[in-house]
């Protein structure tokens, strides 16, 4: 049987936060249909059930896409701001062709990701959802490889996660995950792409539209290890 730490863990925040086993999709369904339903806007509008199902589905879809951030994005953006790694990268952009072997002390990263959904009706804001994904990870043991000012990969170490999605003030997914091997190879950070306007099947037809994630927070800290709020 393989062990945890011969595996690697997820490799983005949809994978944490939506890879089952996971019943969000249900309590998101639930929170969606509430919030229509008490909408003045939304009575108005003479859907259906199934074109709320439908529309429910679209947001949830987009939701999906907006989670598409790489774990590797998140640690590299966190070590970026480490004082201890920034002077060893400065040093290996001196001595190019070699390659310097950095272990970093246990400690803590914090990313917060906003991203925002709204449903339009025939130019009208039918209803708004603000999500909030929280992801604490715990690194040990890491031993980064820095060549020609970056980290190339990672020669050893382990991390374990615990996370929190949100729908306003409903809770989607709160869970924290077994201990996994940190990535060994890592790619460079990337910025998000620009959300896609999506259509669900309605009469009126509605638009769903992803607003772009405010900047995202990824933090480094250490040694302290908290849930988070």
């Amino acid at each position: 049987m393989q062990s945890t730490l011969d595996r690697e863990g997820p490799q983005n925040l949809r994978a944490f936060f939506l890879g089952p086993p996971s019943d969000w999709q249900a309590r998101f369904i639930k929170t969606t249909e509430g919030q229509q339903s008490s909408s003045d806007v939304g009575r108005a509008t003479g859907l259906t059930d199934v074109d709320r199902r439908a529309m429910t589905n679209t947001v949830a879809e987009k939701l999906k896409d907006a989670l598409d951030v790489s774990i590797d994005d998140i640690l590299l953006s966190a070590w970026s701001q480490h004082r201890d790694l920034i002077n060893d990268l400065e040093k290996s952009r001196q001595h190019k062709g070699e390659t310097i072997l950095v272990p970093l002390a246990d400690h803590t990263i914090r990313s917060t990701h906003q991203p925002a959904v709204e449903v339009m009706i025939n130019d009208r804001r039918v209803a708004a959802f603000k999500f909030s994904a929280n992801l604490m990870m715990r690194i040990q043991r890491a031993v980064l490889r820095v060549e020609a000012g970056e980290v190339v990969g990672i020669e050893a170490g382990a991390w374990n996660g615990v996370g929190q999605l949100k729908c306003g003030a409903v809770t989607l997914v709160e869970h924290e995950t077994r201990e996994f091997v940190l990535p060994r190879t890592l790619g460079q950070p990337q910025q998000a792409p620009r959300p896609e306007k999506a259509r669900a099947k309605a009469r009126p037809k509605p638009r769903v539209k992803a607003k772009q994630d405010p900047e995202p927070r990824t933090g480094f800290r250490t040694p302290h290890w908290q849930r988070p709020s």
